[in-house]
């Protein structure tokens, strides 16, 4: 470990947030030529929500696996193959899904694929993220974690008119077994930015929705979830097997079981529901007030105990006035990521964001974003 440490370095792509999103971009660059740097506040392995696929998004893997020569990212897109080559990393079984209202006899199941070895998957973000960022490292991609992150737009000495990424980071790292850090100021350049930190993290400005009712979640890791066993008789899968939901007036709760024996689950609830349930007042206790109200899923979590801190959300929807701009792009967060991904490839090729189609609000700031304090 370097004490004290300063360095420039110059690269052609930055990406903030190491999520699934940042590191499969961050691949994806290196294949097309690209130096790339990739910056986490945090570090690996940590908990991240956002982990049931869908026949979609595992198209998607396998179209950026062939497209861009990256055949370790093939075994991800189905569950059979990921037993198979990656059993060490958390994964469970989604045959489809599988919704319950507050009746007994209301119920949905929706097929996703005809068997298990073709079937999607619910991913377990502690595991994945970190592999696929240690996918990255060994693509080339330089990555620095545990780092507070300043930025901003300077023209280059000589030539006004041509710009580019000053980012400095200061935070102590740590020394671990599959990578170096260094302890002290580094300071990067980079051509272009990517914005893959989730809502609000950088510098994006959440300019709301109109007409769109204000969400909350509340939301952990859980062991000891028994099945629902609320559907019988011939039936297309197992319902367990599946991203469960259960739905009732003012919002819907997910449960997605992983192999291991943890099941992640939680609660989006509009804002009367919130109060109701003393969310931003009262978490302690909020889950079993939850469900106190409801039998059946107090039923599924009678013997349950969490394993990970309660986590809550106090605002789910969220909309940036500044999706796109001069050198800049902000991917969209949870399950958009991948598409978002794959659709900002021809940015990075190109080296420019004019014109780029990302998941993303439509309103567009062509400006440049302020320096981050």
């Amino acid at each position: 470990m370097l004490v004290g440490y300063h360095s420039l370095m110059t690269f052609d792509l930055a990406i903030v947030g190491s999520g699934f999103g940042g590191a499969l971009l961050a691949m994806v660059a290196r294949r097309l030529g690209k130096s790339v740097l990739l910056l986490e506040q945090g570090s690996h392995p940590r908990f991240a929500i956002g982990e049931s696929t869908s026949p979609l998004m595992n198209l998607l893997i396998e179209e950026i696996a062939h497209t861009y020569d990256l055949p370790r990212l093939l075994p991800l897109a189905t569950y059979g193959a990921w037993k198979t080559h990656y059993p060490e990393l958390g994964v469970g079984l989604k045959r489809g899904f599988t919704y319950y209202g507050m009746q007994p006899d209301e119920h949905l199941l929706v097929a996703a694929s005809p068997g298990d070895a073709c079937a999607d998957t619910h991913w377990l973000r502690a595991d994945v993220d970190h592999f696929l960022v240690k996918e990255a490292i060994a693509l080339g991609v330089v990555y620095r974690e545990n780092t507070m992150i300043s930025c901003g737009r300077r023209p280059r000495r000589g030539d006004p008119h041509s710009l580019y990424w000053k980012i400095q980071l200061n935070g102590e790292q740590l020394k671990k077994g599959w990578m170096h850090q260094r302890n002290g100021e580094e300071v990067f350049e980079a051509s272009f930015l990517i914005d893959a930190t989730g809502p609000g993290k950088l510098w994006s400005k959440d300019v709301g929705f109109d007409n769109y009712p204000k969400t909350e979640a509340f939301y952990s890791h859980f062991v000891g979830v028994k099945p629902a066993g609320l559907i019988s008789g011939k039936l297309p899968y197992p319902p367990d097997t599946a991203a469960s939901h259960y739905v009732f007036p003012g919002g819907w709760m997910w449960i997605l079981p992983f192999d291991n024996g943890v099941t992640s689950a939680g609660f989006a609830v509009e804002s009367w529901l919130a109060d109701e349930l003393e969310l931003a007042g009262k978490r302690h206790g909020a889950w079993s007030r939850f469900l106190a109200r409801f039998p059946a899923i107090q039923a599924q979590f009678c013997d349950a105990q969490p394993i990970e801190k309660w986590y809550y959300a106090p605002k789910l929807s969220y909309r940036s006035a500044n999706a796109i701009g001069d050198g800049y792009l902000r991917l969209p967060v949870e399950r958009t990521e991948l598409v978002a991904a794959a659709r900002a490839v021809p940015q990075v090729s190109e080296g420019a964001a004019a014109g780029a189609a990302v998941d993303a609000p439509p309103e567009v700031d062509p400006k440049r974003p302020p320096p981050l304090p």
